[in-house]
């Protein structure tokens, strides 16, 4: 079965994505206050389970947004491709752990 990490880590890169697919919808320009935060909180909470790289990502698109400097639509679809990769190699270790769960109940 996946821990209860694990679990936590899903339900924090799902959260990732539909805060990121929200700017794409919104577009980076008409991103402010709530959203920021939320990208901000999103940011502490990939670095607290492990995602680093995804955390980085984050914090830079909020500060790039925030700031008007750099260049928020390449950062921004960065970010999306580490989390969809992210999500990928979640969904891929839950579904070993789940079919390792399943050969173990029939082996038993």
């Amino acid at each position: 079965m996946l821990s209860d990490d694990a679990s936590q880590a899903l339900l924090t890169i799902t959260q990732v994505r539909a805060a990121l697919d929200s700017v794409v919808v919104r577009g980076v320009r008409a991103v402010a206050g709530e959203q920021l935060r939320e990208l901000l909180a999103l940011a502490k909470e990939m670095d607290r389970i492990g995602a680093a790289h995804v955390s980085a990502l984050l914090s830079s698109l909020a500060s790039q947004i925030g700031s008007g400097d750099g260049n928020p639509p390449a950062t921004l679809m960065t970010a999306i491709s580490h989390a969809r990769l992210l999500d990928r190699l979640l969904t891929l270790r839950a579904a070993s752990a789940a079919y390792a769960a399943a050969l173990g109940d029939d082996h038993e």
